[in-house]
């Protein structure tokens, strides 16, 4: 039984408990309540039977009913402290209460056997592993996972882990945890081949994977890195496929076959390709900022004069480019970004059409919908973090003023002269610039800095 039935079982008990109650004016509305009249805890070690009853709320002279029972239980199940609770009611009222709990064994120590491939400090941290706590199953569990997981990610697939509890040689009431790791030998893949890839050849496709095959050369190890593998299932392929005009391409399964004893394996992906469309119209909608010429031309076929100024092709349909149509749209992104169009949304849409009497494949018509908006200008710069370096020789090199309307690439530009100037330490983009929208539609910029340290 689980926790959470086992809390179910308890609280219908104490409701049939309460049934029995002597009347009182709650009962009038449909609720069965009772005084209570002491509270009995038993089964406790390292926890007082005071701190039970503090943690479970339950007071003498309190009036409580079955769903008041129900969140003592969870609040005791909350700590982590305890495997099993029960509570049970006396028939009158006032009730006396008995409380009784099992505490988790304490956990000395958490070891490691076995794992070369993987941080067993990194492992300990994310899963919450500390020693001197109650033994929590569910950080077992993800310390569980996250061994398995760093080790399909180094390329060990096949690496079996399990745990083991012993008795703490100091005497104490408490355990040591072990997991105990055999890594297997790392995967060398020989070979990679795909099912029902019609359209495109399976050398074509390894091609766009960053998972390779073992080759002659040092630098082809055909080395498995589980992440990089799921990014070439769920990106790189449907993005190759969509580039051709597969855009409706899926992954539907994979197969890791490994010969434990050599660590050769063999991965098998199976694909539905779908149909290829192809572009029938490329429309711009809403931009009075940049003229369509222009934004079209971020798209290749308009920019190799394959569609004509009105975005209808010119000659035979071609194969729509879904990965080059979400490039440009990004690009175009960036162009009003750059203008200073911060809220400007760019809404692509692709539009399919079944084959007709024109055209004996299917087609799409796509579009972008642009909302421009008014451009934002910048209020007020900001540096902070500069503890010895002034103001003023930051200042004299930013290309962002107040006043000016925003623009991306002149605050990339500023960060670049910011790390040039060697002072300070180079900071991930998201802690190195601050960018305050107001209420008026402009924006605040901070610009944030740490210096290096520097000798005595």
């Amino acid at each position: 039984m689980t926790a959470r039935q086992h809390i179910r079982a308890l609280v219908a008990l104490a409701m049939l408990a309460l049934a029995g109650a002597s009347p009182l004016r709650a009962q009038e509305q449909g609720l069965y309540q009772v005084r209570v009249d002491s509270i009995v805890v038993s089964g406790v070690k390292r926890y007082s039977e005071e701190s039970v009853r503090r943690i479970a709320r339950l007071r003498i002279g309190d009036i409580v009913n079955g769903p008041d029972i129900q969140e003592s239980i969870q609040r005791l199940f909350a700590t982590g402290e305890f495997s099993d609770i029960e509570v049970s009611v006396t028939p009158d009222s006032p009730a006396v209460f008995f409380v009784r709990v099992v505490e988790r064994p304490v956990v000395g120590q958490f070891h490691f056997e076995g794992l070369e491939h993987a941080n067993a400090g990194a492992i300990r941290d994310s899963a919450g592993l500390v020693a001197g706590t109650a033994l929590d199953p569910s950080r077992i569990a993800r310390a569980l996972v996250l061994i398995r997981s760093d080790l399909a990610n180094a390329g060990f697939p096949q690496a079996v882990v399990d745990t083991a509890m012993t008795a703490d040689p100091s005497g104490l009431d408490q355990f040591d945890v072990t997991f105990r790791v055999d890594e297997g030998p790392r995967l060398a893949l020989v070979r990679v081949d795909f099912v029902d890839n019609n359209a495109l050849t399976t050398r074509d496709l390894r091609s766009q994977m960053s998972t390779v095959e073992e080759g002659f050369f040092w630098f082809r190890p055909g080395e498995l890195h589980e992440d990089e593998y799921r990014r070439d299932l769920a990106e790189r392929l449907p993005a190759f496929y969509g580039s051709m005009g597969y855009i409706d391409m899926s992954v539907l399964g994979d197969t890791i076959l490994v010969d434990r004893s050599t660590g050769k394996g063999r991965i098998e992906i199976r694909v539905v390709e779908g149909e290829q469309y192809h572009l029938r119209s490329l429309q711009v909608d809403g931009n009075s900022r940049f003229p369509t010429s222009q934004l079209s031309a971020y798209y290749k076929p308009a920019r190799e004069g394959l569609l004509d100024e009105n975005g209808q092709p010119v000659g035979e349909l071609q194969p729509f480019d879904m990965t080059g149509f979400e490039e440009a749209t990004q690009n175009i992104n960036d162009l009003y970004r750059d203008a200073g169009y911060l809220r400007a949304q760019i809404i692509p849409n692709v539009a399919r059409n079944p084959a007709d009497s024109l055209h004996a494949f299917p087609t799409v018509d796509v579009a972008w919908l642009i909302r421009e908006g008014p451009p934002a200008y910048i209020r007020s710069v900001q540096i902070a973090g500069n503890d010895f370096t002034h103001d003023r020789v930051i200042r004299k090199i930013l290309l962002t003023l107040p006043g000016d309307i925003y623009s991306q690439q002149l605050l990339i530009s500023s960060i670049r002269n910011i790390q040039s100037l060697g002072f300070f330490e180079t900071l991930p983009p998201d802690q190195a610039i601050e960018i305050n929208p107001r209420e008026d539609g402009d924006i605040d910029i901070v610009y944030r800095v740490k210096e290096k340290q520097t000798g005595n």
